[in-house]
């Protein structure tokens, strides 16, 4: 949930700096041309823009939001009366109907209070209707010319359009990165931070199309691991799974790393990029490697069983050939590879 907080805190300060600079662009360029209705309605603006930042600093997100809606259906109209429907202050609409929905969306996941974004969508309507109806059966108050109606149009087309292209580039951003937050929750040890077993089973499922022949597989097991639990208890257990795990993805990153269950990890890869040297490598340095648990310091080693990959072989079986080399190392001496 924090990042759909910093999400929602982003996008509705982003918003709130975005008016502030545009009412007080505007403010100033309404009084230079003395459109003075307009010029007092941006001062008023400021104001409330200004007062909406209290509202943000202490996260009442939903205040805040429910006031720029507001703001906005009251600027959407208030422009289309004195400029007239063909500068495109109506345009803000769409921005305005997204914006609220998203943020509106995010409250609810942050469970820190929503606003009725569809009573926010009819009063957007109303003020894009009533300006419209307003232009059309009295006129504009003022009259910007045909030229200037033309760059308020352009100008506030860009505007809107800048202004949703950079939302969806951070929806897109917070999807992406909760969809790979849920891809790793599926595929990933919580733990150790590897994958997990079923990970491993696809992944093989998916190399098996194009062909496994050239890959090799090593099963590995943390020697005497339940007297690491006994004596150290299972936090001390789950920091060596950690360190071990640590010391594989650093020494393995080109290879596919899982974990099988307990305190059992597989390695698979080309022959050619899982060397039998990197693997005793690995096992030396978990051998070598000391884990500080508290005020104590815990010292394990590794026994490794590996097989190549042979044509026609399932993948049950393959990972079998390898687990049976591991009880062969495990049960004459462990702390070492057995191939």
């Amino acid at each position: 949930m924090r990042g759909y907080d910093k999400t929602a805190h982003r996008i509705v300060l982003f918003l709130n700096h975005f008016m502030f600079v545009y009412h007080v662009s505007m403010a100033v360029y309404f009084s230079v041309i003395k459109y003075r209705i307009l010029a007092w309605y941006m001062i008023v603006s400021i104001f409330v823009t200004c007062s909406n930042y209290i509202s943000i600093s202490k996260r009442k997100y939903s205040i805040s939001s429910a006031v720029s809606g507001f703001e906005l259906c009251a600027f959407i109209f208030v422009s289309t009366v004195c400029l007239g429907s063909n500068t495109g202050f109506y345009l803000y609409g769409v921005s305005t109907i997204i914006f609220l929905s998203h943020v509106n969306y995010m409250l609810k996941r942050l469970e820190s209070g929503s606003f009725n974004c569809l009573f926010f969508i009819v009063l957007i309507m109303i003020s894009c209707v009533s300006g419209y109806l307003y232009d059309s059966i009295c006129g504009s108050v003022y009259d910007p010319g045909k030229k200037a109606g033309a760059v308020f149009f352009i100008s506030n087309c860009l505007l809107v359009f800048s202004v949703l292209a950079m939302y969806m580039k951070v929806y897109i951003d917070a999807l992406y990165k909760s969809e790979q937050a849920l891809e790793d929750m599926a595929h990933k040890d919580r733990l150790t931070g590897v994958w997990n077993r079923h990970y491993l089973l696809d992944r093989l499922d998916e190399i098996k199309e194009t062909g496994l022949e050239g890959y090799r597989l090593a099963i590995l097991d943390i020697d005497n691991f339940k007297k690491v639990n006994d004596i150290y208890g299972h936090n001390g257990g789950d920091a060596v799974l950690k360190r071990t795990a640590d010391t594989m993805k650093n020494m393995f990153s080109d290879c596919i790393v899982c974990r099988w269950g307990g305190e059992e990890f597989i390695i698979t890869a080309d022959e050619n990029v899982l060397t039998i040297e990197r693997i005793e490598s690995f096992r030396e340095a978990v051998a070598s490697t000391t884990e500080i648990f508290g005020e104590k310091e815990i010292r394990v080693t590794v026994t490794l069983g590996v097989q190549d990959y042979v044509s026609g072989t399932g993948t049950d079986e393959w990972i079998s050939g390898a687990d049976a080399r591991l009880y062969q190392g495990k049960t004459s001496g462990k702390n070492k590879v057995v191939y």
